[in-house]
């Protein structure tokens, strides 16, 4: 058995995307942008929610929009998590796929301004309709979920650019469902259960489809507006929100994007009139989706919001607004205003709110500390902190103990820490793709807040911050560089790399337990393996023994670590086939792994076509050149030396192209003129008929059948 030990910091990024950085921070935003943006805040109380069926669906633009320019308070509504798609910078597919794009969505979502939510519905690849998408989502759970984040964030007004009909199955579903949760939500006999967390009623007021082009009745919004303190427009902010979709390749489409000058909305649905009361105003302050709808803004409010005095000179007046907001507790129109009066006047203050973690991957059991720091870095006017922390759920709430305090007693430099305990019992959050469609997936469990007492009044200025961490069992196990194939009927003994991490905080020894498959052999079926430090990862090579008569099929290899129970699988599939004796394949690459890591499994002998490799001599030595999927996209050498490599099927040579996208392939790539179509076969048992059963290309040297395309998953063509 063969072993390689590595310090974290060497090991390639798929290895770390479980071990976060040490220290992990969350600090309240100062400067001139935050200060603005809190004011704009303060001066207004409505809601929009964006609501899209992918990552990388939201409307950027216009929640950028309303948020910087107006103050509205902006929400982006997810259905799905994004696994079911492609992956342009890595190998992880399915849950892993949906880890990497939900976290780029929540990078994007903090450049848009807008508070994130899912749905998380299953994400099944492309769908044709929304018949076959309500078959796998179901209708009621769809509406459930839908109306449930509704009464959530209880918005005014709706947007999508989904329809529904027209386009993906996803999308006509997300654009139907709205249609109809948009009056369920206000009824209190639809899904009555949700009453007992606290989501009562609510009835939106306005539902706008998105318009690709402007006409009489459509609403704009002006994205290629400067927004003044940032100095970019609004589609640039949400161009760099867009490049944060990398694994869709999104960065392709920054320049098409950018040259939009509006968003345009239409109105397909709207409450009854809304009467305005005493003290309400119309709200066109707000921009054109909320133009008419009656507003509480308070004239003190609507002054500050949009004043533009230096930052110190307004901090009598927010303390004033402050104190009159909770003098009006429970009265007052909106919590938002006391929230962001709070937070403009610690920004006009200079105060810094730090929330530091000394351990971002804990295990059960274990104690960790927490550190509130406050850092004055303005006029100093000596306000008393008291802190203040919970950690955990509701239902499993962590334990706390006020440690050591550092620093005077004003906010020049407090630093206050908090020792926090994980319950034994409580659930780990790794690996992240077995918990992709948990309801508190890379939800912060730890939230903390100081209320800072003035020297003078009777006010408090509350500044909160919540942070995460990830609960591990103290041994992570990972099966690395699948999938792992082999020939039905070989003698080969195939060897597979287990991924050890020690989460545990100091140095321990892990017994692991080895399952290999009926009739297998293992090398060892226990061994041991000891770790020196927390995050120390270690990789164990497991050496198997086939049966001596091997047939097609999957088996499975199980790894369990005893101390914490964490299990791993690895499936191994013996695949039938025959590789023609004088076999040498060419391969010209893209940005996927997958072709060129199958034809090393099998044994097929290869090499990958570099720029200089497109000469006659190069490619005739090879029986067959494959082109990798979307290569004319991704691998600037094809194109250019496209003509070489039709001279080279024109000689007898075997020119496998694979799949490339509609907008990234051209016609002239081929030898005679092939139209590729949007069209799919998104079914997955979709029956396959193969029209020219006869024809060598599915008989020799290997027979394929309708068969063979069972097990498909998303899209069979």
């Amino acid at each position: 058995m063969k072993k390689s030990m590595f310090l974290p910091m060497f090991l390639p990024m798929l290895l770390l995307q479980s071990l976060p950085s040490s220290g992990l921070v969350s600090a309240q935003e100062l400067g001139e942008v935050a200060f603005r943006q809190a004011l704009k805040d303060l001066g207004n109380d409505f809601r929009l929610l964006c609501v899209a069926a992918h990552p990388d669906d939201e409307d950027g633009a216009t929640l950028a929009y309303y948020r910087m320019k107006y103050g509205v308070e902006t929400h982006a509504l997810i259905a799905t998590r994004g696994e079911g798609g492609q992956n342009e910078i890595g190998p992880e597919l399915y849950n892993e796929l949906g880890v990497i794009r939900t976290r780029e969505m929540m990078a994007a979502s903090r450049i848009e301004g807008a508070k994130l939510h899912y749905l998380s519905l299953p994400e099944f690849g492309y769908s044709k309709s929304s018949a076959e998408t309500f078959s796998v989502w179901g209708k009621e759970e769809t509406l459930r979920r839908l109306v449930g984040k509704i009464r959530e964030v209880r918005p005014q007004v709706i947007i999508t650019h989904h329809p529904p009909t027209g386009g993906h199955g996803h999308h006509q579903v997300i654009g139907a469902a709205l249609l109809e949760a948009f009056d369920l939500a206000a009824d209190a006999e639809v899904f009555p259960e949700q009453g007992e967390d606290g989501l009562a009623p609510w009835q939106p007021l306005r539902l706008y489809h998105r318009a690709f082009e402007a006409h009489p009745d459509s609403v704009p919004a002006h994205i290629a507006e400067l927004e003044p303190v940032r100095g970019k427009t609004y589609v640039e902010i949400a161009a760099e929100a867009l490049r944060e979709h990398r694994s869709q390749g999104m960065e392709n489409f920054i320049d098409y994007f950018l040259a939009f000058e509006t968003t345009e909305y239409v109105l397909v649905k709207e409450a009854a009139p809304v009467a305005f009361a005493e003290g309400q105003i119309a709200a066109g302050f707000s921009g054109p989706l909320f133009s008419g709808l009656p507003h509480a803004r308070a004239p003190v409010r609507r002054a500050l919001a949009a004043s533009t005095a230096a930052p110190r000179t307004l901090l009598s007046r927010l303390g004033a607004l402050l104190l009159s907001l909770q003098d009006a507790a429970g009265t007052a129109p909106s919590e938002r205003a006391a929230e962001s009066t709070a937070r403009a006047m610690a920004i006009a203050a200079g105060i810094r709110f730090t929330v530091e973690v000394s351990d971002p991957v804990v295990i059960p059991g274990q104690a960790f500390v927490v550190t509130l720091r406050l850092q004055d870095f303005g006029v100093r006017e000596g306000y008393q902190p008291s802190f203040s922390i919970l950690a955990g759920t509701p239902s499993a709430r962590w334990p706390v103990r006020m440690l050591q305090r550092e620093g005077g007693g004003d906010t020049s430099r407090v630093a206050q820490e908090f020792r926090l305990e994980v319950p034994k019992a409580y659930p780990r959050t790794l690996p992240h793709a077995a918990h992709l469609f948990y309801a508190d997936f890379l939800v912060p469990q730890i939230h903390a807040e100081v209320r800072l007492s003035p020297p003078s009044g009777n006010y408090t200025i509350p500044l909160s911050a919540s942070t995460y961490v990830d609960v591990a069992p103290p041994v992570g196990l990972k099966f690395t560089a699948g999938p792992y194939l082999l020939r039905a009927g070989s003698a080969a003994r195939p060897t597979i790399d287990l991924l050890l991490t020690n989460y545990a905080p100091g140095p321990q020894v892990a017994t692991v337990h080895i399952v290999a498959p009926e009739g297998w052999e293992a090398a060892a079926t226990e061994f041991q393996v000891t770790f020196s430090a927390e995050g120390e990862q270690v990789i164990e090579s497991i050496a198997l023994k086939p049966p001596r008569t091997l047939m097609a099929g999957d088996y499975r290899v199980y790894a369990r670590v005893v101390q914490g129970g964490a299990v791993a699988v690895a499936t191994l599939r013996a695949v039938d086939f025959k590789v023609p004796g004088k076999i040498r394949v060419g391969l010209v690459s893209s940005y996927d792994d997958t072709l060129r890591s199958t034809l090393a499994l099998l044994d097929i002998p290869h090499q990958e076509i570099t720029l200089g490799g497109y000469t006659a001599d190069t490619l005739d030595g090879f029986s067959t050149v494959i082109v990798d999927i979307r290569a004319y996209q991704y691998n600037p050498d094809i194109v250019s030396n496209n003509q070489a490599l039709l001279d080279y099927a024109a000689r007898g040579g075997t020119l496998i192209v694979m799949y490339q996208k509609t907008i990234e392939w051209k016609p002239e790539y081929a030898p005679y003129p092939i139209q590729v179509s949007r069209n799919r076969v998104t079914v997955e048992d979709a029956p396959i008929t193969l029209l020219a059963p006869e024809h060598p290309l599915f008989n020799t040297p290997n027979k394929i059948g309708p068969a063979d395309w069972d097990g498909w998953l998303q899209e069979r063509g």
